[in-house]
């Protein structure tokens, strides 16, 4: 059997037993940073990943703000346009209230006009805001005369039919008549033409 003496200092000994011998707090110390640095990493890493999510998702969300305000600009110039059009509807509707009807007036005077009656003259006035159409013409026989005037009064376009003067032609054979015929407006021509059928 070999003896070997270890003539090393007492305080070197002891630190060679330390080293080599197993420090229990300082496994668990270890274990610990271990921990704390990989959870830490963990938590970095899921935190990046949700700002990276966030950020897209921001992104994402300011291109629907944009396209928003994109298609909220379109729809002021669309309003904008629409009421152009319809301020342009109100005048024309407007001047077309105001006008004689004069075209609704001669096609009534033409659908109603039996052969035979002539026409002599035809004059549009305006009296106390009320239109009217002032004609003079002659026809064949009394008969044609009232069947014409009943005519007009069914058309729609006129609201009465007053003659205040008629002769009968001797020479002629003819009777020559005046007819006052106050127009309706625009719009209530349309009423009675549609109460009318």
């Amino acid at each position: 059997m070999i003896v070997k003496f270890d003539l090393r200092p007492a305080e070197l000994i002891k630190k060679e037993v330390k080293r080599t011998s197993f420090n229990f707090m300082g496994f668990i110390m270890a274990l610990l940073i271990i921990v704390f640095v990989g959870s830490s990493g963990f938590y970095l890493a899921t935190m990046t990943m949700k700002l990276l999510s966030l950020r897209d998702e921001v992104d994402f969300l300011n291109n629907q703000v944009e396209d928003l305000e994109l298609d909220k600009r379109a729809l002021e110039a669309e309003i904008g346009r629409l009421r152009g059009r319809e301020k342009t509807f109100a005048d024309t509707l407007k001047i077309m209230q105001d006008e004689m009807p004069t075209i609704e007036v001669l096609g009534a005077i033409e659908n109603n006009i039996p052969y035979g009656m002539g026409l002599t003259r035809l004059q549009f006035t305006q009296q106390a805001s009320t239109p009217s159409a002032v004609m003079n013409a002659t026809a064949a026989t009394t008969d044609q005369l009232v069947g014409f005037r009943e005519g007009l009064m069914s058309s729609g376009v006129f609201s009465n039919t007053s003659m205040p003067t008629s002769q009968y032609n001797e020479s002629t054979k003819r009777v020559s008549f005046t007819l006052n015929l106050p127009v309706y407006s625009i719009g209530q021509i349309g009423q009675n033409s549609s109460e009318q059928k």
